[in-house]
């Protein structure tokens, strides 16, 4: 299987508009070897960091046509590039605006420059010293890039989305650049060219309302990242934006009074029969309780810092099972039985997933005569979920199609 490292979004909060970018994205392989000409394994795939470039700067070796245009995507991020090439005299397209060529450095010994390096990118035009050289940064473990030989690459470059300070990078892992280049485009098409200006925004809106409970922090930074305060955050009017937001901050209207338990039948696991709405409320959970059966690709919607509890259940009778547990299982597994107390525990407004993979139904029914008190509960189903109408509790009036959310009994009062 192919790997697509797509739209990795990363805010830099720290840098203004007017300051040139110092955060360079890169996918980098934790493999010894990679082959371009057979599909990559999934334990090879490729992990996107974001990695300062200030104060040490990339080191570039040799002056083959095709570092040029890392030269210049690199430019962009970087305060300067250091380059070793052979014979005082460089090129005139080489002596651009920050490139620093190293005197007395030649190619055979540019590996004692490599120590410390944020990255280095290699064309001698010699096969034999890419290798030698891409040995030996690999060794001292920096990323290195030889163009056009995967097999000597620690890291790929990216297609870069540049919205200071936000900067998406989507990477093919090598396999198709074009693709990456298409997406680019996509991208940029989407996004105003000033977007950077509500990440600013946002980082702004963070420190002033430290003071709310997190559930509520998250609900007005959610709120203000799009709609009306985001476009006047965009076009650069921040207080339009503020007295836009005002009420919300003061009144909480955004999150509810108390708190939302969603039980989520994801059927055979695939996310992409997920309804928006499922996917959505995954997204933003909380806390996700699952069954040891459910697919980890359906946990990986949620958010990083999302508490993960495995709950083993058969959800067929309600007894224990005996299914492994998921690679996300945490210290300890928590009984059926605890769930009430481990809802009553959760702030106001905070929202709790319980992932099942059959059997909604019936939890969604226990769940009703024990926890409604506490908390809203609604219960949604995948595409491929398989719904026992005859043992259905009395939700109120259902919809036929599988992906849309059909309201608990008791909700919303």
């Amino acid at each position: 299987m192919g790997c697509l490292n797509v739209a990795v979004l990363k805010i830099n909060f720290n840098l203004e508009v007017t300051a040139s970018p110092v955060v360079f994205c890169l996918c980098v392989s934790f493999c010894g070897d990679c082959n371009q000409d057979k599909e990559v394994e999934p334990l090879n795939r490729q992990f996107p960091l974001f990695v300062n470039m200030h104060p040490v700067p990339p080191l570039v070796i040799g002056t083959a046509p095709v570092l040029l245009a890392k030269i210049r995507l690199l430019g962009r991020f970087a305060e300067s590039i250091d380059l070793v090439a052979d014979g005082p005299n460089l090129a005139a397209e080489f002596r651009v605006p920050g490139v620093r060529l190293l005197p007395d450095v030649s190619v055979y010994e540019a590996h004692k420059q490599f120590r410390g390096r944020p990255l280095i990118v290699i064309d001698c035009g010699d096969d034999s010293v890419n290798a030698r050289l891409a040995d030996a940064a690999r060794a001292l473990g920096v990323p290195v890039n030889v163009p056009d030989k995967p097999a000597l690459c620690s890291f790929y470059f990216s297609s870069i989305v540049d919205r200071a300070p936000v900067t998406i990078a989507i990477s093919t892992s090598g396999l198709a650049p074009v693709l990456g280049q298409h997406l680019r485009r996509w991208i940029e098409d989407t996004l105003p060219a000033r977007y950077g200006r509500l990440a600013l925004y946002l980082n702004r809106l963070r420190d002033r309302i430290q003071h709310l409970p997190p559930a509520r922090r998250r609900a007005v930074l959610k709120h203000a990242a799009s709609g009306a305060s985001a476009a006047r955050a965009i076009s650069g009017d921040d207080p339009g934006a503020d007295l836009h937001l005002s009420g919300i901050v003061a009144t909480g209207a955004t999150v509810p009074s108390r708190g939302r338990f969603s039980i989520i039948d994801v059927g055979s696991g695939d996310p992409d029969l997920l309804s928006r709405r499922a996917a959505a409320v995954i997204r933003n959970a909380d806390l996700i309780v699952q069954t040891c059966c459910v697919a980890d690709e359906i946990v990986d919607l949620a958010r990083r810092e999302v508490q993960l509890v495995v709950l083993r259940l058969d959800t067929a009778g309600g007894q224990p099972s005996q299914c492994q547990p998921s690679q996300h299982q945490p210290s300890q597994n928590m009984a059926y039985q605890t769930m009430s107390s481990l809802i009553a525990a959760r702030g106001d407004g905070e929202e709790v997933v319980l992932l099942v993979d059959a059997g909604a139904e019936r939890l969604a029914a226990d769940m009703q005569r024990s926890a409604s008190h506490l908390l809203d509960i609604d219960i949604l189903f995948s595409a491929s979920a398989h719904r026992t109408d005859v043992h259905r509790p009395d939700f109120g009036q259902t919809n036929a199609d599988p992906s849309v959310q059909t309201r608990a009994a008791g909700a919303g009062r």
